[in-house]
């Protein structure tokens, strides 16, 4: 019995023992092989934080979205591949118009420079119309020229706006920027081939892309080097904008190909120009002006007199400028835009926005002198086109009687008129003496009808226009 006990006894001592190695916290020192098995518990831990963490994000809304396009745009398939590496087009660049390769080898065979065609940029083609291209001409260097679209709210009407601030009193003007083009590695190029698109459209003409495109090509041919040539080509169903690229210019045209030679230091004097009438030339300097007339407003009742001498100062200063720009030589303004009556709608002797009291703010006799230095350097037979109407010779002479009643102090009225084209008549109706002696009556009709007729146009060297 008290071996038995003994043997209890001895069996209870030894559990307790064991209970107490169950508590490492409490023993000062503990072997290796339990320290291990601690950091692996930690690790099992970690792992199940880290792995519960995952499957949280996986199951949320944006990484269960993002793992669908993930997944999707993984699969080694062939299609998944050319979805990635095919451009998004933008339909506005878009040709359909089938392309007749023998009018293109055609039209490049008039290219007689010595080194033809080693290097071709091609530009708004596709890629089955690339490889043809490598194709027709395998011994060129066809580089792809890369472009990126004009954004999609610049509209033609925010290039060429109705008005802008030409005085630059609240801001100064300027226009949307276009992409410019890249060629990967700059290699030497002789011919820029362009694909325009053609929206048989009434405003066809008015197209941001094709603008767009012709502009690119124009900038890559002023880029080359002063001595080099180059070759535009483009293909297209209408024709190529004439203020870029001249009917001088034009080598050849068949069907829906055109090639043009730029003189290349004209082609650079035109895109220093701004991209359309969205900004000026020139500019004012209006930041002394908006200064000069803040400082103004911000005066006392006292500077009121000093407001309107500034004003009127910067008015005069103003228009003295303008009369420098239009009447210096040699010019430095390429473009005008004639406000009021048109020079062509007046006699040549002066404005005659002098003689109507709510145009007079835009007569300029420097302005309208520039004009017919134009006029008289264009060819006789397109000076036809210019010939003044029976009834605007006798609204002419209306408004002249009305500025002599008036007095206008300016003296334009007085001017006789020796305009030849006062007795120049291309119209069956040509008395407009007799006209403008029932000029305002009520119930009077002008009835009579006016349809130009195109004047007959001896064809002459392009090199002589």
């Amino acid at each position: 019995m008290l071996s038995f006990r003994d043997e209890t006894n001895k069996r209870r001592f030894l559990r307790s023992k064991d209970v107490e190695v169950e508590k490492p916290f409490h023993l000062p020192i503990q072997d290796k092989g339990s320290t291990c098995n601690k950091f692996l518990s930690l690790k099992v831990v970690l792992v199940i934080i880290i792995f519960g963490t995952f499957i949280t994000l996986l199951r949320s809304p944006t990484a269960y979205h993002s793992e669908r396009l993930l997944h999707a745009t993984s699969r080694p398939s062939f299609v998944g591949r050319w979805m990635r590496e095919r451009p998004i087009l933008d339909p506005r660049y878009v040709s359909h118009l089938d392309i007749n390769w023998d009018q293109i080898l055609r039209t490049i065979g008039k290219m007689t420079e010595t080194h033809s065609c080693r290097g071709i940029g091609l530009l708004n083609f596709n890629e089955s119309e690339t490889n043809l291209w490598k194709r027709r001409m395998p011994d060129a260097i066809h580089v792809s020229v890369h472009l990126d679209y004009v954004r999609d709210n610049v509209t033609w009407e925010s290039l060429y706006p109705e008005w802008i601030d030409e005085e630059q009193e609240s801001e100064v003007p300027f226009c949307p920027s276009l992409p410019e083009p890249s060629i990967p590695g700059n290699p030497k190029l002789h011919l820029i081939a362009v694909k325009l698109p053609c929206q048989r459209l009434a405003n066809w003409s008015r197209d941001i892309s094709r603008l767009h495109l012709q502009l690119a090509a124009a900038r890559i041919s002023a880029s080359r080097k002063r001595y080099q040539t180059m070759h535009v080509l483009f293909v297209s169903e209408c024709f190529p904008i004439p203020n870029l690229f001249h009917c001088k210019d034009l080598v050849i045209h068949e069907g829906n190909v055109w090639l043009y030679k730029p003189k290349l230091n004209i082609l650079r004097e035109k895109l220093r120009l701004p991209v359309g009438s969205c900004e000026l030339a020139v500019p004012f300097k209006a930041k002394g002006q908006v200064l000069r007339q803040l400082d103004g407003k911000s005066g006392s009742s006292r500077g009121s007199g000093i407001r309107k001498l500034n004003q009127k100062r910067d008015e005069e200063e103003k228009k003295a400028m303008k009369t420098r720009l239009f009447g210096s030589e040699p010019p430095v303004l390429y473009v005008l835009h004639y406000l009021g009556l048109k020079p062509w709608l007046c006699f040549r002797d002066y404005d005659c926005n002098w003689n109507v009291d709510i145009l007079r703010e835009f007569a300029s006799d420097v302005a309208h002198k520039r004009w017919w230095k134009v006029h008289d350097a264009m060819p006789e037979h397109l000076q036809k086109f210019c010939l003044i109407r029976t009834k605007q010779k006798a609204g002419l002479e209306w408004n002249r009687r009305q500025a002599e009643k008036a007095n206008y102090t300016d003296g334009h009225w007085r001017i006789t008129i020796k305009d030849k084209r006062l007795k120049t008549c291309s119209e069956e109706l040509c008395n407009w003496k007799s006209m403008l002696s029932h000029w305002g009556e009520t119930n009077w009709t002008d009835d009579d009808t006016f349809v130009p007729t195109n004047p007959v146009i001896a064809s002459k060297p392009l090199s002589n226009l």
